[in-house]
């Protein structure tokens, strides 16, 4: 087979433009509110103990989550919020707030989560500790 001009052409354009990526679902950043989710507003005298994006596999910092364990076990009002992506990229948005005169609050988004449950879940809980980049729970309730 002899490889004329006509047949190069479409060979050397083949090699250069490589590999079409697949598509993407659109990232939604986290200032973007779900419908029916709107994170409060820090409360006059509730401590901040901060905002995370997370990448995959990256945990809290533990200067995060000792502000609010610390907050929890005095009974000061106090809210920490994450943002961790799933497998295939989705951020699920949990809110963690020590309410004024004690009692945590647990606000879990899912409902940007393609293969999740679609929903936003409200638990109080106890017993609030740090678990290589995680705030685990000893007890919750919806």
């Amino acid at each position: 087979m002899k490889l004329t001009p006509a047949l190069l052409l479409p060979l050397m354009i083949a090699a250069c433009t490589g590999p079409v990526p697949p598509a993407e679902a659109p990232r939604v950043p986290l200032a973007s509110a779900t419908p029916g989710f709107v994170p409060p507003s820090t409360a006059a005298g509730e401590t901040d103990c901060g905002t995370f994006v997370l990448q995959q596999g990256k945990g809290l910092a533990e200067e995060a989550m000792r502000c609010f364990i610390d907050a929890a076990a005095q009974g000061r009002p106090a809210r920490l919020m994450e943002s961790r992506l799933t497998v295939e990229g989705d951020p699920i948005i949990s809110l963690y707030r020590v309410k004024a005169g004690g009692g945590i609050e647990v606000i879990r988004d899912t409902t940007r989560d393609r293969y999740g449950n679609h929903g936003i879940v409200t638990e109080t809980c106890t017993g609030p500790v740090a678990d290589r980049g995680f705030l685990m729970f000893a007890h919750c309730d919806r």
